[in-house]
């Protein structure tokens, strides 16, 4: 009982506490994706020795996505096909 009471006299730190450590979560989410929302750019690798953008990666990803339907409409995209389109596209 003696250890519930000291819980209770310190609630008020406990919650403080807490209560900060969310806000700080919260601004370092924000402050982290408003640079990436920004002019700079989320590089996610270099391909042929220049850096690439996220957004560009996808589109290079789904533009060769459709190509591949358009030759073999019946072909399966599961995981393996996708790693292998992936791959092919950073090449």
């Amino acid at each position: 009982m003696a250890i519930i009471g000291k819980i209770r006299q310190r609630t008020g730190l406990l919650l403080g506490t807490i209560c900060v450590a969310l806000v700080m979560f919260i601004l370092m989410d924000y402050f982290q994706n408003k640079k990436g929302r920004g002019g700079e750019s989320k590089s996610v690798g270099k391909i042929g020795g220049s850096s690439i953008d996220a957004q560009d990666f996808s589109q290079k990803v789904d533009d060769y996505v459709n190509r591949i339907k358009l030759i073999n409409p019946n072909l399966p995209l599961n995981d393996e096909t996708n790693s292998a389109i992936r791959d092919e596209v950073s090449e």
